[in-house]
């Protein structure tokens, strides 16, 4: 499997973009629910951004989960980012 098919399959797999589906929420009701812009939602969905200690907490209140069990999540699926180096 090429690079590009290697992220796009991690990126499918992010916790809170996987959780905005199960929810049926697209990323604007997201962002509109959390208070950030859908490029923001956009990032951290792929994986190019992180969102900030108040968006975690944001993120935790809109999802039901704790702020840490939801850090220790995003950092679980960060750790699994694939790279070139892993070909």
């Amino acid at each position: 499997m090429r690079l590009a098919e290697r992220i796009e399959a991690w990126a499918a797999e992010n916790p809170l973009r996987r959780w905005r589906l199960r929810q049926s929420l697209s990323q604007l009701n997201l962002s509109s629910l959390i208070g950030v812009s859908t490029k923001s939602i956009g990032l951290w969905e792929n994986g190019a951004a992180t969102p900030s200690d108040d968006h975690f907490d944001a993120l935790a209140t809109a999802t039901g989960r704790t702020p840490s069990g939801l850090r220790y999540a995003w950092a679980a699926w960060i750790k699994q980012r694939p790279s070139a180096a892993t070909e």
